[in-house]
């Protein structure tokens, strides 16, 4: 999705700082929540750390770059130690993605005034379109991570109203990461061979490929898009109700 911003050094700068401070807040998020529920597994592992190392997995990680969505490393959590194990697997699961929406939601009015404030500073562009990749990239991260396949929190959020021996959670467990694997690289080879992303590089401006035939091939690509597009309309609708 990201491929057109590639052409500007700063703009991949951008996006990298983007990714990594989305991604290690919403990691931190579980880590605490889990935290809070009673188990201190992640704390003892580090994983309440701002360190992005910590949380770094390859796959997750160029996931995010090429396509604006992804995964980091998997925070370690120990059901059997939650005050309340249902509710201690779904408020986990949740915390991250809540942080991911709520980081969208405060990025576009910065986004949006930045771009105002161009006109008298150029550099003011290069702050838009950080707070522009931010939005972008969390409200991808919010719906790619509901996705329920295995490890997504999505799976999380159904594995904790179901039993462990439902046929689905069971067979998710056993192939959900090949499936997501799959539609990684699906989208990936038609990202880079027929260029299913199409994004202007101005700030807080976004063309979504929805007229292009194969976007409705690309499963991953198509499902973010719309509903991410759909989710920034309104936040820009109700900030620019705020910032004219």
């Amino acid at each position: 999705m990201l491929f057109n911003f590639f052409s500007d050094p700063v703009n991949i700068i951008l996006v990298i700082m983007a990714v990594i401070v989305s991604i290690v807040l919403h990691e931190i998020a579980h880590a605490y929540i889990a935290l809070k529920n009673g188990d201190d597994t992640a704390k003892r592992m580090g994983r309440l750390s701002f360190n992005p190392l910590v949380h770094f997995e390859p796959t997750g990680f160029l996931m995010m770059i090429l396509l604006g969505f992804g995964f980091a490393k998997p925070v370690p959590i120990n059901v059997s130690r939650f005050k309340r194990k249902r509710f201690g697997i779904f408020t986990v699961a949740i915390a991250g993605v809540s942080v991911n929406l709520i980081l969208a939601f405060i990025s576009m009015p910065f986004a949006m005034l930045f771009d105002n404030l161009a006109s008298q500073w150029a550099g003011n562009i290069v702050f838009a379109n950080f707070f522009w990749f931010m939005t972008l990239i969390n409200v991808s991260l919010f719906f790619f991570n509901l996705i329920p396949i295995f490890p997504l929190d999505g799976f999380r959020v159904i594995e904790s109203f179901t039993k462990d021996s439902n046929p689905f959670v069971q067979f998710m467990r056993r192939r959900g990461i090949f499936i997501l694997l799959g539609l990684f690289l699906w989208s990936m080879v038609l990202g880079i061979f027929l260029n299913t992303g199409n994004f202007n590089t101005n700030a807080i401006t976004v063309t979504s490929p929805m007229g292009t035939p194969v976007i409705y091939l690309d499963f991953l690509s198509f499902y973010i898009i719309m509903l991410r597009d759909s989710v920034i309309w309104v936040f820009q609708n109700f900030w620019g109700l705020i910032i004219r």
